[in-house]
């Protein structure tokens, strides 16, 4: 276990090239609240702190997270996602955080970026051979991941969830890339490719959601999530020897019609039937919604979460109703 000073929390994706360049490890925070043991309890820390009970779970989740783990550094992403967490890390200086802000130009402006990315260098103190170097060493990991991945929408070889975590702990690696390749290597000789049946393929767009049991009432249904929007993202999908050129194609952060470009070209090659949005309660993304509704051309169901848990009676009853519209519209996967 690495020292508590060389454990850096992150809130979102950002360039980990350079924290591993610096012999420091990652912590992705989203990971840590959500695959908690009572990632409940870690929302209520955030609320007996005083975080209002009106906020996006995600970000007291956050909140608890960085108090329970005992991390002292975090890298927050200041534009280009969660509007709330400048104010939520900000809250967390009195108790002697460092808060590192980082920011994705909207633009996409490289320049922007080259300055964002050499200003964590600067605090890091490494230099760009050492972090081009990095970047080598965690692309051999995310091409595992984007071999489950493929092997998950053209070989049906794995489950929506598991292919879910192949691709969203591409984020920090769960802290020690040798060890995850080693993982995804093992799973991937486990996993054997199987036919596809007449289920229906579905594409789950918007951030990862806190509904446990979704994975497993999907299947149950007769449907498989065969595409992760963000998750995907979060994994690097257009791999460039280029630093810069990696995060200005990295979607999430910029503009949603870059988004849906790659959603529209997914689509196409996974053959998907139809669409859920997750969305969160109180999150700024919910206004995606209508602007995807209006350029995609698959029928689209909207499925918002709030705290951590299993479906609801009433959106059971809606996914049901949606997956019988997709059964009576077409055949599966055509």
């Amino acid at each position: 276990m690495p020292p508590k000073s060389r454990i850096i929390g992150i809130t979102s994706t950002v360039p980990i090239e350079v924290v591993y360049a610096a012999g420091c490890v990652p912590l992705d925070l989203n990971n840590r609240f959500i695959e908690s043991r009572s990632p409940q309890e870690l929302i209520e820390i955030a609320e007996r702190a005083g975080l209002p009970s009106a906020l996006c779970a995600w970000v007291k989740g956050l909140y608890g997270a960085i108090l329970t783990s005992e991390v002292k550094t975090v890298i927050g992403v200041v534009q280009g996602d969660c509007t709330h967490l400048q104010a939520m890390l900000e809250a967390l200086l009195p108790d002697g955080m460092e808060f590192i802000p980082f920011a994705y130009p909207y633009d996409k402006n490289r320049y922007q970026l080259r300055y964002e990315i050499e200003k964590l260098m600067e605090r890091f103190g490494v230099q760009w051979d050492a972090v081009k170097q990095s970047k080598h060493r965690l692309d051999v990991v995310r091409a595992y991941a984007h071999e489950v991945d493929r092997q998950t929408w053209q070989k049906n070889a794995y489950s929506g969830q598991e292919n879910l975590l192949a691709l969203i702990n591409c984020t920090d690696f769960k802290g020690n890339p040798e060890a995850y390749q080693r993982e995804l290597e093992a799973s991937l000789t486990q996993h054997a490719p199987r036919e596809a049946g007449s289920e229906l393929r579905l594409g789950l767009l918007g951030v990862p959601g806190v509904i446990s049991d979704l994975y497993e009432f999907l299947e149950s249904q007769g449907a498989r999530v065969v595409y992760h929007e963000v998750a995907r993202q979060f994994a690097m999908p257009d791999f460039s020897e280029d630093l810069l050129e990696q995060y200005t194609a990295y979607a999430y952060p910029y503009s949603l019609f870059g988004r849906i470009e790659d959603i529209k070209r997914e689509t196409r090659l996974r053959h998907l039937d139809g669409y859920l949005h997750y969305v969160q309660a109180f999150c700024h993304h919910q206004i995606e919604d209508m602007t995807l509704r209006k350029h995609l051309d698959l029928p689209l169901l909207t499925v918002e979460g709030d705290r951590p848990g299993v479906l609801d009676g009433r959106t059971r009853t809606r996914l049901e109703a949606f997956l019988d519209v997709l059964k009576n519209r077409s055949t599966p996967g055509k």
